[in-house]
């Protein structure tokens, strides 16, 4: 079994702050998400949909387990150290891809907030050259062939179900590709200042006018 890092460690300053910001809120967003207290095995099979919607997401987003809703208010009630010890990340990290084309990894991290309250943190990542799509059934949760995202404005994981979702899902995928490329080009030293640069159509009309 890997062990829990920890939000304290080196290396994790920034997702403390994200995560301790979110716990003082108490409020969910498009890119974080609450879920109660309880064993990796209660949770096992609703999780991966928040993953894979989370990472189809801009700088992907954080899910805190710990947080439990009553009357309508998030309420801070943190883990027992029973329920912290059955996540394992690399068990989660498997169980994940079971459903994920292309596979994916994530961070599994435990935070203390300032009354000494225990939770597990999962961070998600934005993908890296393809969106995230599902590959397998599961029971309710999950559908073959689905991209799963959270909607603008909406804290919920659900499928792609307008074509205004496409599209922002598709230009974020072309954003990656194109940042990609040009990472490479410059990797094997290729000066993107010294390349000529393709003008529009506009472009070449309004030279043609100073033309006359």
């Amino acid at each position: 079994m890997g062990a829990l890092p920890s939000t304290d460690l080196k290396g994790y300053e920034l997702l403390k702050d994200r995560v301790q910001g979110a716990l003082d809120l108490l409020q969910e967003g498009r890119a974080v998400d609450f879920k109660r207290a309880a064993m990796w095995n209660e949770l096992k099979q609703g999780i991966p949909k928040d993953i894979l919607a989370m990472s189809n997401l801009r700088d992907g987003g954080i899910i805190i387990i710990g947080v439990e809703e009553s009357d309508n208010k998030w309420n801070r009630t943190g883990m027992t150290d029973e329920q912290l010890n059955t996540y394992d990340p690399d068990d989660m990290i498997d169980h994940v891809n079971k459903y994920a084309s292309p596979s994916m990894t994530f961070d599994v991290v435990k935070h203390t907030d300032d009354e000494g309250l225990k939770y597990l943190v999962v961070r998600t990542h934005e993908f890296e050259e393809k969106s995230f799509v599902c590959k397998r059934n599961c029971a309710d949760e999950l559908r073959q062939g689905a991209f799963y995202i959270r909607p603008l404005g909406k804290a919920e994981s659900r499928e792609v179900q307008t074509a205004d979702e496409m599209h922002d899902l598709l230009e974020l995928v072309v954003e990656k590709r194109t940042r990609n490329f040009l990472s490479q080009m410059q990797r094997v030293g290729i000066d993107l200042g010294s390349l000529p640069l393709v003008k529009s159509d506009a472009d070449k009309f309004d030279d043609e006018l100073e033309g006359l």
